[in-house]
């Protein structure tokens, strides 16, 4: 029973009949019609959903100065995560 009506859902899907005139030309009662419907409907989400796999780049904390350097003059230099040691040590010997 479940095959017949999942096909006749695919044949109302591949068609431009609205519900009430498919019934009637399939001798189906419409509110039979809406509960295999719901059947069918369910069974393509059910099979057909799936999680996909997502890789998130976090760029915010990458972006977010960890070290400021103020200088008397009013200058102030931030650097981020990616700063390497020796341009730090050369920005604080200009002090």
């Amino acid at each position: 029973m479940q095959e017949k009506m999942f096909m006749l859902m695919e044949t109302w899907e591949s068609g431009n009949l609205s519900p009430r005139l498919f019934c009637e030309s399939h001798d189906i009662k419409e509110h039979v019609f809406y509960y295999w419907r719901k059947k069918y409907l369910k069974s393509k989400t059910s099979s057909t959903a799936r999680f996909v796999p997502v890789s998130i780049e976090n760029n915010a904390e990458r972006d977010v100065p960890t070290v400021e350097i103020a200088y008397p003059n009013g200058t102030v230099v931030r650097l981020g995560n990616g700063a390497s040691l020796s341009i730090v040590r050369s920005l604080i010997g200009l002090i």
